[in-house]
C-alpha cells in the first residue's frame, strides 16, 4: 500500500471515528449545552482532520492554502471550546460560568471572523499567501499563521490555552472539593494529555500530519471511555486538543518522601532526567541541587530549597531561568529558558499526604513579550509615580507634617523618581543666618554638615536664590558655582540645584545628585521645580503648625504654672512644678533656681543633675556663687536682662564649673528694679538655645517672680505669727511662773523653738553688778545653774558689760569664746551662737545665750523677734524685782499682766482670723491677675484691650475684696463704726437678684422672686444686707441641679414686728447632722469635699455675722435631694429713731463702702 493510500485510510478512519463519537455524545443528551458544545468541538476536529488530508494530498497550491487556513482556524477555535468543555464537565454550577462561557465563545468565534475578513477584504490579519510556502504540501499551524496578528494569536490560542489546560485538569484530578468520580475522571484525562504529548516525541518518527490527526483520535477514544466508565460528559477531547502541535507543559510526581515517581518526556528532556536511573532514586531536593549550576537566579532556588525542607507540604511557585537551556521545540534557538515550577502537595481521600506534583511551564515567549509590555508601560508608571510623589507632598501640606521623618522619606523617594544617586535638602535657619542640612539620601549627613564654605568661595545657595530658578550642573568639577575644594569633597558629579522660595523669601535648596556627569533635559528641570514648589508648601505649612503648637504648649505650661502658684504656698513645690513645665517649651539637661542673698546666688532648687555625670564637688560648687566673680550672673544682675550663651566654648564671659554645659540661658527675676533671683537652664548640645527660648523662659521667670513674692509674703505672715506666738508664750510665762528660774526656762523654750537651737541659757547680773550667773536653761539638764562670768569675760560677760547683741557663726574660732571647767562637754559641740542683753529702762539685767550645733546665718527678722522677747523678759524681770520690794503694787501689776495677756490672746485670735480671711479672699484674684499679665505679655496682640479690661476688672474686684474682708474683720472686733439707716429690703433683693439672673440662667436655673408689697423699712446697712443676699443666692446656684429653681421671697409679721427674708432652692439638701456646724468658719460638709464645687466655708459664717450685726436671726430647713431654705428674721425700723451701732471700742470713723462680692462658699455639702 502506498503512503498516500495509508494516509487516506487513516484519515477516513479518524474522521469517521470523530463523527461517530460526535453523534454518540450528542445523542446521549441532545438538549444539554455541554453535549451540543462537544458535538461542535468534535465537528471542528473532524474538519481539521479533513483539511489536513486535503492539504497533504492536493497538488494545487491554492487548494493547499485554503485547506491549511481552515485547519489553522479550526485548531485555534478548538482551544477555547476545549476550555469551555472542561469547565462544563467539572464545574457546571460555577457562579461566574455564564460570563466565562461568553468569554470563551467570543474567543472561539474571533479566529473565523478574522479569517473571513482576510478572505473577503484580502487583508493579512492572520494569513499572508506565499506560494513557495505551500509547494511542499501540509505545513504546521505556526507556519500557516503568518499575518500581522498571527504571532500574538498563536501564542494565546495554541501555546497559552493548550499549555495551561493541563493545570485545571490537574487541579480537578487532585482537588478535594470535587467528588471522587470527577477526580478519577480528571486523572484519566490528565494521563491522556500526557499520552497525547508522546505523539510529538521526535524518535517516534510519526509524520506531522498523521500526528495532528491521531491527537483527536486519542482524545475521542478517551472521552468515550470516560463517559462509559464514569457516566458523565468527559472533557477528554479538550485534553487531546491541548497538546496539538506543541506540548509545553511538564509534569513530575514525587512520593511522600519526595522521591521521583514519574515524569513526562518534556520535563525529563528539559531537566536532563534519566527516568531509568533517577526514578525512585532522585529526590526533589537533589533535583533542585542538580539544577543549581544551570540556574541564573540561584539565591531564589536556594531559598526555595530551605523553605521546602522546613515545610514540604506547602504550595510553592518559583520561576527559574535556565542558562543555555533547551526546549523540545527549539533546541538550538534559545539561550535562556524561563520556566515556572508549580509544586503542590497531593492528598488521598482521607486527606493524607501521599506526595507532591510538579508542573513545569515554559514562559520564554511570555517573558519576552513582557519585556516589550514593560517598556511600553515604563513611561506611564514613571508618570504615575511622579504624580503620586507630588500627591504625597500635597497631602503633607494639608495634613500633619513631621518634618524630620517625612523629609527623610521624601529624599529617598526623590532619588528613585529622578533615578539619581543622592538627594540633599538644606533649609535656611533664620536665628543662625546660615543654611543647615536637614535630610540627605545617598550622601553622608555628617559629611554634608562638615563642609563649610570659605568667605572667598562661590555660594551655590545664593546663586540659586538670586536667580529664583533651577541651576542644572552637568559636572560640578567644571562649574563656576562651586569651588574646586568643595566639589572634590562631594561624592557626586552631576547636580540639579532647585530653589525653595516662599513668598519671595528663600526657604532652602533641593539638590539632586548623580555620581556621573549628566546633561539635564528641560523636562528634568521642569519636574524638579514642580517638586521643589510642592516641598516648599509642605515645609511652610509644617513650620506654621509647629509655631502654633509651640505657642499652645507655652500657654498651657504657663497656665499650669499659674495653677501651681494658686494651689499652694509652698515655694519649693511651686518651683518644682515651674521647672517641670519649663521643660515642655524650653528643653534642658539641667535647670537651676537661685536666690540672691548678700551678693551671692544660692541655688535653692535644681532639676536634672541626677542624670549628669559630674563630680559631686563640682555640683556643690554651684550651691553658693559670688555674683561679682561670675560674669554671667554679674551681667544679668547689672543689666536686669536675660543672657543667652549659645556656645560656652567660644564665649569669653563663661566660667566653666560643670563640664557638661555647652549652651546656657539665664533670666533674672526683678522686683522693684532689683534682681532677687536667677532662673537658669543649660544643654550639652552647643548652639541649642535661640532667641525664642529666651522669650519663653522670660515668661516663666515672671511666673516665678510672682511665686517668690507670694512665698515671701507668706513667710512674712508666718514670721509675724511666730513672733506673736512667741510673745504670747513669754507673756504667759511671765504671768503664770511663780519663780524667776521657772519663768526664764519657759521663755528659753520658746526662743529655742524659734531657732531650732540646741540650748538656751539665761544669765542674770548679781547684786554687786560684777558678775553674771546662769539661772536657767532649756533643756533644763543641759547647762547647770550657778556658772559665773565676770563682766567683760567671754561672750556672755561682753554682752552683759556692753549691752550689745553678739553673734558668732564660728563659735570655736571666735576670739571671745571662753570655756568654764564646770560647763558640760556638750557645749563644745556648738558651732553658732547669739547672745542678747536683757535691758529694762537702760539697765542691763542679764544675758540670754542661744547655741546651735550647726553653722547658722541669723536673719534680721529672727534677731528682731528675739530682741522683742528679751525686752519683754527684761521688763518682766524689772517688774518682778520691783514687786518683790514693793508688795503694795502687786495687785496692780498683776492686773496689768492679765490685761496684757488677754490682749495678746485677742491679738493672736485676730491674727489667725485675718490670715485665714486674707488667704481665702486674695488667692483667686491674684491668680487671675497673674494669668492675664502673662497673656498681656505673650498672648494675641489683637486681644490686648480685652486683657487690659479683664485686668482692670480683677483689680477692682481685688480692691473690693480687701475692703470687704478688712471691714468685716473690724466689725467683728469692734474697731470701726458701721453706719445704719432705714433701708428697703425689697429694693435690695431686686437689685441683687438682677445681678445674679444671668449667672443662674447660665447654670440652667430659674431664679424668681416673690416679694411682699408695702414692706416696712428696717434699720440696717444696705451694703452688708446686699452681701448677705448675694452669699445666699450664690450658695443656692452652686448647690442646685440643672433646671432647678431658686425663690427669693419676703414677708412681714406685723404682730412680732419682723420681716422675713427667705432664699429657697431645689438642690442637693443638707444632712441634719451637719446643720449645727453650718455657720462655723471653714466648715464644709462631707459631700462638698467629694465634689468639685469650689469654696472655703466662709460664706455662711459671713452671713451669720451680718445677721448678728443687725440683731437678727437666721434659720435653716433642709431635706436631702429636695432642697434648702434659709430664713433671715430682721426687726422693722421705727421712723422716730435713728440709731448708730458701733463696735465695743467705739470707732471714730465710718466704715468704707463694702460692695457685695461673690465668694466661693461650700457649706452645704
Amino acid at each position: 500500500m502506498t503512503p498516500i493510500a495509508k494516509l487516506y485510510l487513516s484519515a477516513f478512519l479518524i474522521i469517521g471515528l470523530e463523527l461517530i463519537l460526535m453523534m454518540y455524545i450528542f445523542m446521549l443528551q441532545p438538549k444539554l449545552p455541554s453535549n451540543r458544545l462537544f458535538a461542535v468541538y468534535m465537528l471542528a476536529l473532524a474538519a481539521s482532520s479533513y483539511t489536513i488530508l486535503v492539504a497533504n494530498t492536493a497538488v494545487d497550491v491554492a487548494t493547499i492554502y485554503d485547506a491549511s487556513r481552515i485547519h489553522a482556524l479550526t485548531a485555534m477555535s478548538a482551544a477555547p471550546l476545549l476550555w469551555l468543555l472542561v469547565l462544563y464537565a467539572f464545574v457546571p454550577r460555577l457562579r461566574l460560568m455564564r460570563w466565562i462561557s461568553f468569554f470563551f465563545l467570543a474567543m472561539a468565534i474571533l479566529p473565523p471572523v478574522l479569517g473571513l475578513i482576510d478572505w473577503a477584504a484580502e487583508t493579512t490579519f492572520l494569513f499572508e499567501f506565499r506560494p513557495e510556502l505551500y509547494t511542499g504540501g501540509y505545513r504546521s499551524v505556526d507556519e500557516i499563521l503568518n499575518g500581522r496578528f498571527s504571532g500574538f494569536l498563536y501564542t494565546i490560542y495554541i501555546t497559552v490555552l493548550n499549555s495551561l489546560l493541563v493545570l485545571p485538569i490537574a487541579f480537578f484530578a487532585f482537588s478535594g472539593m470535587l467528588p471522587e468520580r470527577l477526580r478519577r475522571a480528571a486523572r484519566v484525562l490528565l494521563f491522556l494529555s500526557i499520552a497525547v504529548g508522546l505523539l510529538y516525541v521526535p524518535w517516534f518518527n510519526i509524520p506531522l500530519a498523521l500526528s495532528n490527526m491521531l491527537t483527536p483520535v486519542f482524545a475521542a477514544v478517551g472521552a468515550a471511555w470516560v463517559v462509559s466508565s464514569y457516566n458523565f460528559f468527559s472533557p477528554i477531547e479538550l485534553a487531546t486538543k491541548q497538546v496539538v502541535d506543541n506540548v509545553t507543559i511538564g509534569l513530575m510526581v514525587f512520593d511522600e518522601q519526595l522521591y521521583l515517581m514519574d515524569a513526562n518526556a518534556y520535563s525529563a528532556e528539559l531537566l536532563s532526567i534519566d527516568l531509568a536511573q533517577d526514578k525512585q532514586n532522585l529526590t526533589l531536593f537533589q533535583l533542585l541541587q542538580r539544577l543549581l549550576p544551570r540556574v541564573e537566579n540561584r539565591n531564589e532556588l536556594i531559598q526555595l530549597q530551605a523553605a521546602m525542607k522546613l515545610k514540604p507540604k506547602q504550595v510553592y511557585q518559583q520561576e527559574m531561568i535556565l542558562i543555555d537551556g533547551r526546549t523540545p521545540h527549539s533546541p538550538d534557538a534559545v539561550q535562556k529558558t524561563w520556566l515556572t515550577f508549580d509544586i503542590r502537595p497531593v492528598y488521598d481521600t482521607n486527606n493524607l499526604f501521599i506526595g507532591s506534583s510538579c508542573t513545569i511551564e515554559d514562559l520564554t515567549v511570555e517573558r519576552r513579550t513582557q519585556v516589550y509590555i514593560t517598556e511600553a508601560h515604563q513611561a506611564i508608571e514613571q508618570y504615575a509615580y511622579n504624580q503620586a510623589l507630588l500627591n504625597d507632598i500635597t497631602q503633607a501640606a494639608i495634613g500633619t507634617f513631621d518634618l524630620d521623618q517625612d523629609l527623610s522619606s521624601l529624599t529617598e523617594r526623590l532619588v528613585s523618581v529622578f533615578e539619581a544617586d543622592a538627594c540633599y535638602i538644606a533649609l535656611w535657619d533664620e536665628p543662625t543666618q546660615r543654611i543647615i542640612p536637614v535630610a540627605t539620601h545617598g550622601v553622608d549627613e555628617d559629611l554634608a554638615r562638615s563642609i563649610k564654605r570659605q568667605p572667598d568661595e562661590p555660594s551655590l545657595w545664593q546663586e540659586v536664590w538670586s536667580r529664583k530658578q533651577a541651576i542644572p550642573i552637568e559636572d560640578i568639577l567644571e562649574s563656576p558655582y562651586l569651588s574646586q575644594r568643595v566639589a572634590r569633597l562631594l561624592p557626586i558629579r552631576g547636580l540639579l540645584a532647585l530653589p525653595m522660595i516662599a513668598d519671595t523669601q528663600p526657604m532652602g535648596t533641593l539638590l539632586i545628585g548623580y555620581n556621573q556627569p549628566r546633561v539635564f533635559s528641560p523636562e528634568d528641570v521642569k519636574w524638579g521645580e514642580q517638586v521643589a514648589r510642592q516641598l516648599t508648601l509642605a515645609i511652610s505649612k509644617s513650620r506654621l503648625l509647629a509655631s502654633e503648637r509651640e505657642q499652645r504648649v507655652l500657654l498651657e505650661a504657663l497656665q499650669a504654672a499659674g495653677q501651681a502658684i494658686t494651689s499652694t504656698l509652698d515655694f519649693e513645690q511651686v518651683m518644682d512644678r515651674i521647672l517641670e513645665e519649663i521643660a515642655r517649651v524650653v528643653p534642658y539637661d539641667t535647670a537651676n533656681f537661685a536666690l540672691v542673698k548678700k551678693g551671692e546666688a544660692h541655688i535653692v532648687r535644681r532639676r536634672g543633675f541626677e542624670k549628669v555625670v559630674e563630680p559631686a564637688t563640682a555640683i556643690q560648687a554651684t550651691d553658693h556663687m559670688v555674683i561679682e566673680k561670675m560674669p554671667t550672673l554679674k551681667t544679668m544682675y547689672e543689666t536686669k536682662r536675660p543672657l543667652l550663651i549659645s556656645n560656652t566654648t567660644t564665649s569669653s564671659s563663661w566660667v566653666q564649673i560643670i563640664g557638661h554645659v555647652k549652651s546656657w540661658l539665664g533670666v533674672p527675676l526683678v522686683v522693684g528694679d532689683v534682681p532677687i533671683a536667677f532662673l537658669m537652664v543649660d544643654k550639652t548640645e552647643a548652639d541649642f538655645y535661640q532667641n525664642q527660648h529666651k522669650e519663653r523662659l522670660t515668661a516663666f521667670a515672671n511666673q516665678a517672680t510672682l511665686a517668690l513674692q507670694h512665698a515671701q509674703l507668706f513667710t512674712e505672715i508666718q514670721r509675724r505669727v511666730s513672733e506673736l506666738e512667741a510673745l504670747s508664750k513669754v507673756s504667759a510665762a511671765l504671768r503664770s511662773s511663780e519663780t524667776v528660774p521657772t519663768m526664764l526656762q519657759a521663755v528659753l523654750q520658746a526662743m529655742v523653738e524659734i531657732l531650732a537651737a540646741r540650748i538656751g541659757v539665761a544669765f542674770l547680773i548679781d547684786e554687786g553688778q560684777t558678775t553674771v550667773t546662769s539661772q536657767a536653761s532649756y533643756p533644763a539638764a543641759f547647762y547647770p545653774a550657778g556658772i559665773q562670768y565676770a563682766l567683760g569675760e567671754g561672750i556672755t560677760g561682753y554682752v552683759a558689760q556692753t549691752g550689745k547683741v553678739y553673734i558668732a557663726t564660728d563659735l570655736n574660732g571666735d576670739p571671745r569664746r571662753k570655756y568654764k571647767p564646770e560647763e558640760p562637754d556638750t557645749v563644745s559641740d556648738l558651732q553658732s551662737t547669739i547672745a542678747l542683753p536683757l535691758i529694762s529702762e537702760d539697765t542691763i539685767l542679764g544675758v540670754i545665750h542661744l547655741g546651735l550645733d550647726k553653722t547658722y546665718e541669723f536673719v534680721d527678722d529672727e534677731i528682731h523677734t528675739l530682741k522683742a522677747m528679751c525686752n519683754i523678759i527684761a521688763n518682766g524681770l524689772q517688774r518682778i524685782q520691783v514687786m518683790q520690794t514693793l508688795e503694795a503694787r502687786v495687785a496692780n501689776r498683776t492686773y496689768e499682766l492679765e490685761t496684757a495677756y488677754e490682749q495678746l490672746q485677742e491679738l493672736d485670735r485676730l491674727k489667725t482670723k485675718f490670715i485665714a480671711d486674707v488667704s481665702h479672699e486674695l488667692r483667686t484674684p491674684v491668680a487671675n491677675l497673674s494669668i492675664y499679665i502673662n497673656l498681656l505679655q505673650n498672648g494675641n496682640p489683637e486681644k490686648r484691650d480685652h486683657y487690659v479690661s479683664v485686668l482692670q476688672q480683677q483689680a477692682n474686684r481685688l480692691t473690693n475684696l480687701v475692703e470687704a474682708t478688712l471691714g468685716l474683720s473690724q466689725l467683728e472686733i469692734g474697731n470701726q463704726e458701721v453706719q445704719f439707716g432705714p433701708v428697703a429690703v425689697n429694693t435690695i433683693v431686686e437689685e441683687t437678684v438682677l445681678g445674679h439672673q444671668a449667672r443662674a440662667e447660665a447654670f440652667g436655673l430659674h431664679l424668681t422672686t416673690q416679694l411682699a408689697p408695702d414692706l416696712p423699712m428696717i434699720l440696717g446697712n444696705k451694703t452688708q444686707l446686699g452681701q448677705l443676699i448675694t452669699n445666699l443666692i450664690t450658695n443656692a446656684i452652686n448647690y442646685n441641679r440643672v433646671d432647678g429653681h431658686i425663690l427669693v421671697e419676703t414677708s412681714f409679721t406685723e404682730a412680732e414686728g419682723l420681716i422675713c427674708l427667705k432664699v429657697s432652692d431645689s438642690g442637693m439638701g443638707i444632712d441634719a447632722a451637719e446643720i449645727p456646724h453650718l455657720f462655723d468658719r471653714f466648715y464644709r460638709g462631707q459631700q462638698t469635699g467629694q465634689s468639685n464645687i469650689p469654696g472655703t466655708g466662709l460664706g455662711l459664717a459671713i452671713v451669720k455675722e451680718i445677721v448678728a450685726l443687725h440683731q437678727g436671726r437666721i434659720d435653716v430647713v433642709s431635706e436631702i435631694n429636695k432642697g434648702t431654705t434659709f430664713s433671715v428674721l430682721l426687726s422693722v425700723h421705727k421712723p422716730t429713731r435713728v440709731e448708730t451701732f458701733a463696735s465695743s471700742n467705739g470707732g471714730a470713723e465710718s466704715s468704707p463702702t463694702i460692695l457685695p462680692q461673690e465668694i466661693p462658699i461650700g457649706e452645704k455639702e
